[in-house]
């Protein structure tokens, strides 16, 4: 497939010149699933060598009025 160069001009024929824009756009479809594919492959690679994203902390900040699991006392036995 020939692409045109900057220093190419445009055809004048409207036909060359469709020609032209239906092999830009082929070019431009392929490249845009390549760079999906290789998002999608990267992305694969990060969570092989970094870990799934949940296992991440939550640094969120927490209210001091709010208890967390930790500071909550144990829940009555309703059956005593």
């Amino acid at each position: 497939m020939a692409m045109l160069d900057e220093t190419q001009s445009l055809p004048d024929d409207p036909s060359e010149l469709r020609s032209v824009a239906v092999q830009l756009a082929a070019t431009v479809k392929s490249q845009a699933l390549k760079i999906a594919k290789l998002e999608h492959q990267l992305a694969g690679h990060r969570r092989h060598r970094f870990g799934s994203t949940s296992e991440t902390m939550d640094l969120r900040p927490r209210s001091a009025a709010a208890p967390t699991d930790e500071t909550q006392p144990p829940a009555a036995d309703p059956q005593s």
